[in-house]
């Protein structure tokens, strides 16, 4: 018996050994485009502890044991955009397939192959999409616009609306750090330079716990984090703005990166006047992280932006200024790849201002402290669990004039100003469980978060935020999903301002989603989700006075469909189509009547599509189709005898009447020569050439017996430019 107790035990040995040190990982990768191989492609893939470096065969593919575990893999091909995936390695794995970009297009994204968040909306579009989506620039969060979820914001407007909730429901946040704005005004470009981005998340359900104070959805930004032998730049110059940007390594241990941005309307067009200039943008990041073979990982992200409209004290009208700046380190530690520690503090500036004319002035402006510590442990393939701290804290200062008292009418000029300490310690929770059956057939997720607000001088405010969800793979392209949770979120700042000694509560809302995708064989994917959203204490403003309360409610309901072309070959695009309503109720005790919010939009229909014709030619067109903002008409208006003017009385119904739908056609064609070492690019976008009407709003006559529409942009053409070159 000692000869087969020996092999036995040798056998055992060998199956922990391999085990612990190496699981067989293969894959094959493919041009995007053509989907030839790709041979000679530079392989590395790096655990925790470990890299190993290798190169694809004649037929794309590769062979590598790796530990189990998390790892990453980095794929570099002369002729392609770098490639960064993170991969989950575990005994019977399938063979890895990855498309790598050609360099024509902008890179954009880390690439999961399996998704660490099985949330039940998630909508995201590649780097060769972002490039020819007419009137998005080549920014990835520009395309969001064209999702569904996404309302169309009135022109010139830099909000986010989704799902029928307020401009300031949705949460914005760049490498886990949230930010007051995601687009400059006008709404043209993101606060990020394109070249910065890694991935865009657009989470417009039930979201992560990990995501705090927002309620109606989440949009994270995150840059990015790969570094290849050689430095990239990249340089563009368009109708609106000029950028240029530089990534690379110094010394091999430390990846250096930098981008500036900045708009040119207001030169052109100050030296035509001095009351007002149009538009300015301005922005900038820089990245610095280490390289070394360690599980430890520094980081310093350094961003910001400063836009205005208008100059500040002039007679013209309506100015706006919004500064930002942020400061984001951080440290990851990564002993195994079953284990994750994350610490990032943050310190950051908001300076918002807000003028009409030289009679009132809003200055509302903050210094904002923040601190994020969370672990990440994967015990074996079917658990994740993540637990975390997120504490944010700002010095809200308000500074306000107005030419009237709003307590009362025949009042005498307003005046306040405060300055208090606001914080949030919010810790939160959530397991993923993936059960032991064929891979990715079912995921679950289920976390909490506490979600508070301490503001200096009054009682805390206190939340519980439930959240979870479920994805189901029947197989043969066909998943289900669904998911319901409850959030919460601080009032706007100006409901915090004009409210300082007011017990305000956290606004609070319920979302429940179901959905089905259904794979299209390799040609097409097709996205169904109905969802519903019941929205409390809602921070409103008191008739008659400045000051806030927590009676407001509100309701939204919708479909959302997205028919998607994979993004494969010559042709892109995809099909959006929301269906939804959205209600208010500002004060339940006086009127239990529900008004349509000023930006419902019952229809809201894109079509994106584009063809690459060969030999480096590229054309591009959207189509939008949305219905017109809801208004309160006038329905008359009384003479007054004493200085011969008229007074407009507005109809019985608030939002009783609706602007005609809006309607373009935008179009973009480019050319691109490639090099070894770069490439070139020259583009034209057209915007709007073909429009309906487009009210944005209606100006009534001195007598209010008539309207004119005040349209928003007209036909623009956008030519532009951009090189990308590689040393």
């Amino acid at each position: 018996m000692r000869g087969p107790c020996v092999a036995l035990l040798l056998f055992a040995c060998l199956v922990a050994a391999r085990n612990a040190w190496g699981v067989e990982v293969s894959g094959t990768v493919v041009d995007d485009q053509s989907r030839a191989p790709v041979a000679g492609a530079d392989v590395i893939v790096s655990s925790s502890t470990t890299q190993w470096r290798l190169a694809t065969d004649e037929a794309g593919r590769f062979v590598v044991d790796v530990p189990a575990g998390r790892a990453r893999i980095r794929l570099l091909s002369l002729d392609h955009q770098a490639l960064t995936a993170e991969v989950e390695v575990a005994e019977g794995m399938e063979p890895l397939q990855l498309s790598l970009i050609s360099a024509t297009y902008d890179e954009v994204v880390v690439l999961y192959y399996e998704d660490p968040d099985p949330v039940v909306t998630k909508r995201s579009v590649t780097s060769a999409e972002v490039a020819r989506v007419p009137g998005a620039f080549g920014d990835p969060v520009r395309v969001i616009t064209s999702l569904p979820g996404a309302a169309r914001p009135p022109f010139g407007s830099s909000q986010v609306i989704i799902r029928g909730g307020n401009d300031d429901d949705t949460t914005v946040f760049i490498d886990g750090v949230e930010v007051p704005i995601v687009y400059h005004v006008l709404g043209y470009r993101s606060v990020v330079h394109p070249s910065m981005v890694a991935e865009v998340d657009f989470l417009p359900g039930v979201f992560p716990s990990r995501y705090g104070d927002t309620t109606s959805g989440v949009i994270d930004i995150q840059t990015r984090a790969d570094w290849s032998d050689q430095w990239e730049t990249t340089a563009q110059v368009d109708l609106l703005d000029a950028s240029a940007s530089v990534r690379g390594t110094v010394a091999d241990t430390v990846g250096v990166a930098a981008s500036v941005r900045r708009s040119y309307i207001d030169a052109i067009l100050s030296a035509t006047s001095n009351d007002f200039v149009l538009p300015r943008w301005f922005d900038y990041q820089l990245q610095l992280q280490t390289l070394w073979d360690s599980p430890h990982t520094l980081r310093l992200v350094v961003f910001g932006l400063d836009d205005r409209l208008g100059v500040e004290g002039s007679d013209f009208g309506i100015t706006t200024s919004t500064g930002s700046h942020r400061g984001v380190a951080s440290w990851v530690y990564e002993p195994t790849g079953r284990f994750k520690l994350l610490v990032q503090p943050s310190v950051g500036w908001d300076d918002d201002r807000f003028g009409v004319t030289t009679a009132a002035s809003v200055v509302e402006r903050g210094l904002r402290l923040g601190l994020r510590s969370e672990a990440r442990w994967t015990p074996n393939p079917h658990w994740v669990v993540v637990g975390g701290v997120q504490v944010q804290s700002s010095n809200l200062e308000l500074q306000a004039s107005l030419p009237f008292d709003p307590a009362g009418p025949g009042g005498s000029a307003f005046e306040t100003a405060d300055a208090r300490w606001v914080a949030q310690p919010d810790p939160y929770v959530e397991v993923q469980l993936r059960p032991a059956m064929p891979r990715g057939q079912l995921v679950v997720n289920a976390g909490v978060r506490a979600e508070s607000m301490w503001r200096e001088g009054l009682d805390p405010e206190l939340g519980v935020s439930p959240r979870g969800s479920v994805r189901w793979d029947l197989g043969r392209g066909v998943t289900l999903k669904a998911g319901a949770g409850m959030a919460h979120q601080m009032p706007s700042t100006q409901a915090l301002a004009f409210s300082a000694d007011t017990q305000l509560a956290l606004e609070r809302a319920y979302t429940a989603e179901v959905g089905w995708e259904q794979a299209l064989g390799r040609i097409a994917t097709f996205d169904a989700v109905v969802y519903g959203r019941q929205m409390e204490r809602i921070a409103t403003q008191q008739f008659g006075a400045p000051s806030f309360d927590n009676d407001g409610i509100g309701r939204a309901y919708g479909l959302e469909l997205l028919l998607r072309k994979v993004p494969e070959g010559r042709l892109f695009g995809w099909v959006s189509y929301s269906l939804s309503r959205s209600e208010r109720i500002s004060d339940p005790q006086t009127s239990d009547d529900w008004l349509l919010y000023d930006l419902d939009q019952p229809h809201n229909l894109i079509a994106v599509a584009g063809y690459d014709i060969g030999k480096g030619w590229d054309l591009g067109a959207r189509f939008q189709f949305t219905s017109g903002n809801p208004y309160t008409p006038y329905d008359g208006a009384v003479f007054e005898l004493s200085d011969g003017t008229y007074t407009g009385t507005l109809a019985d119904q608030v939002n009783s009447a609706r602007l005609s739908p809006y309607a373009a056609l935008d179009l973009r064609i480019s050319k691109t020569w490639t090099s070894r070492n770069g490439e070139a690019r020259i583009y034209l976008d057209l915007l709007n050439v073909v429009q309906g009407e487009n009210p944005e709003f209606l100006l009534d006559a001195y007598d209010f017996s008539e309207t004119a529409a005040v349209t928003s942009l007209p036909f623009l053409p956008s030519p532009g430019i951009q090189l990308d070159w590689r040393f």
